[in-house]
């Protein structure tokens, strides 16, 4: 946790991601990582605050499907 005087801050990393898909038995690449980041904000909910839930249920949505586009996670992550 980061405070800055006026403020405090998480950061949540791709390692934590790979921690929460360890403990889900899923293992997941580091594209698919840092998709699961990008996609935190849009299901944040701010009365539950961000926790290890929140990015275990992000996981299960983004694999709910099976196997990710590659293509369409690198479109999101690094758009051109």
């Amino acid at each position: 946790m980061d405070f800055t005087g006026t403020t405090a801050t998480e950061t949540w990393t791709v390692d934590d991601v790979d921690y929460c898909a360890g403990k889900m038995g899923l293992e997941l690449t580091d594209l698919e990582k840092r998709f699961v980041l990008s996609l935190l904000p849009q299901y944040f909910d701010p009365s539950v605050g961000m926790n290890w839930s929140v990015i275990q249920q992000v996981i299960g949505i983004m694999k709910q499907d099976g196997q990710v586009s590659e293509e369409l996670v690198a479109q999101r992550i690094d758009p051109k």
